[in-house]
């Protein structure tokens, strides 16, 4: 098989994509004095698949998009994204962001909520501009397989120019 540039950089997104996920495998701060939503969930790095830093000055709105998938089975081959499986019926929910302490991570009620797909995609209503905690819940049967996930976002009105990645841990 020829080696191409694309092969290549499939590849090293999927091996990153595998060590982000587990390297942030960790429940972070509370929520407003006590753990939900993000109880139980597994913290996930944030942003899209591309740069898209927000813009500066006052936060405008804006949308994100993007696919959840599962980590490959044990024995699957490698874990690759062509090996990880698109999960439907995954709950993406959006809170807004009302403190900014390292211990505490306070939000708001949710501001939106939409499932993925049978081909595990998603799209985000807009929103109002500004810092979201994110949670990606798998819906019955799959939440007996994977971990929930969580991160913080920032929405702008480039936030939904590159797809996002979410990639939940097997239980």
């Amino acid at each position: 098989m020829q080696d191409t540039i694309p092969s290549r950089l499939f590849l090293t997104v999927a091996v990153l994509s595998v060590g982000v996920a587990i390297a942030c495998a960790d429940n972070g701060p509370t929520v407003g004095g006590g753990h939900a939503p993000v109880a139980g969930l597994t913290r996930v790095e944030s942003n899209d698949t591309g740069v898209t830093a927000p813009p500066p000055g006052p936060t405008t709105p804006g949308s994100f998009h993007g696919s959840v998938l599962g980590q490959a089975p044990a024995g699957s081959g490698p874990d690759t994204l062509g090996n990880a499986e698109r999960l439907a019926n995954v709950r993406v929910t959006a809170y807004p962001r009302t403190e900014s302490t390292t211990d505490t991570l306070g939000v708001g009620p949710a501001a939106a909520s939409v499932l993925t797909d049978a081909t595990g995609a998603f799209q985000m209503p807009t929103l109002p501009g500004g810092e979201y905690v994110i949670t990606f819940n798998p819906q019955a049967p799959e939440d007996t397989k994977y971990r929930g996930a969580w991160s913080i976002a920032t929405i702008h009105d480039h936030s939904n120019d590159y797809p996002w990645l979410i990639l939940l841990l097997r239980k």
